[in-house]
């Protein structure tokens, strides 16, 4: 047998395994169309990138609370806290970002300006027009920063928890998400697998494991939520919003910041380098909680919120 003819049996070799595998992590996703979103829980707002899934909850003359999720969960981590709010006086609005929930999963690039339209967008849709509270979790922290920078006149108070936007330690695999092509064939392929695995460390309870693995399963299942996370991955600066904390703590943006003692995803030293931008930033800590306080811990995290919001 030539040895042409040996390289081509091997490169076919290859392909079928780096095909076969990609397919079938595909197959059988649902599509977030107009008929499948009328049987979905929430409200859907039409914004210029697609259509964004909210609920509010709360009366309509509170104060306005928006809630904004971090990077892989969506609007149930806070399925916790949205009663406990209301329940306040506040007007709680919650949404999922695109390529989130029950959002959609635009082909587009998933980075700064794409997550603050969003957020602009149905703030103006929904017609809120006067200063919001911003309650922002991890990814959803750097978000509501970013926001507060930009538009200042838009918030009234921030509420950042264990939030995104500096250094971490990313492993080897998360490296390598963020390449172009073989990153999307990782996360495709493989993304489901870590995902569980990571929302299995984000809480201790089995009962609250089992309950965010259902959640995650379920956004899962619709098509694009793995592509969307691989473009946020490598466009958004997780890991450097330094000017934005800085330009908002120069404001004196008034600002609580709650971490969980043991959250291994952003460590609570982070919190350290959040309190240098912003030095009149307060600091709580809940003891014995990881990086999914907020569903964890959703007593102290409520107690906390309310108390802020509401002096």
């Amino acid at each position: 047998m030539s040895k042409l003819l040996w390289l081509v049996i091997v490169v076919v070799g290859i392909a079928i395994l780096l095909i076969v595998p990609y397919w079938l992590a595909q197959r059988g996703l649902k599509e977030l169309t107009p008929e499948t979103r009328a049987n979905l829980p929430g409200s859907f707002v039409k914004l210029t990138d697609g259509h964004a899934c909210c609920e509010s909850r709360g009366p309509a003359d509170g104060r306005t609370v928006v809630l904004v999720h971090g990077a892989t969960i969506a609007k149930y981590v806070w399925d916790r806290n949205i009663d406990a709010l209301a329940a306040a006086g506040l007007r709680v609005i919650r949404y999922d970002n695109f390529g989130r929930g029950y959002s959609d999963r635009p082909q587009t690039t998933y980075g700064v300006d794409l997550y603050d339209r969003q957020l602009l967008e149905l703030l103006d849709g929904l017609k809120v027009t006067g200063p919001v509270d911003l309650v922002g979790l991890s990814q959803g922290g750097a978000i509501s920063v970013v926001f507060a920078a930009r538009r200042p006149e838009r918030v009234r108070k921030l509420v950042l928890v264990a939030p995104a936007g500096t250094p971490v330690h990313l492993p080897f695999t998360a490296k390598l998400v963020r390449a172009p092509l073989i990153g999307d064939w990782i996360m495709t392929v493989f993304g489901k697998r870590v995902l569980l695995s990571e929302s299995r460390q984000a809480v201790k309870d089995p009962a609250l494991i089992k309950e965010l693995e259902q959640k995650l399963l379920d956004q899962l299942s619709y098509a694009g939520y793995l592509p969307a996370l691989s473009s946020m991955l490598r466009n958004y600066p997780l890991q450097d919003l330094s000017a934005e904390y800085e330009k908002v703590g120069q404001r004196r943006t008034p600002t609580l910041l709650i971490w969980g003692s043991a959250d291994k995803t952003i460590p609570i030293e982070n919190a350290k380098r959040v309190q240098a931008a912003m030095p009149a930033a307060t600091l709580k800590v809940v003891q014995d909680a990881g990086h999914g306080v907020v569903f964890e811990k959703p007593e102290a995290v409520n107690k906390l919120i309310v108390d802020f919001l509401t002096q």
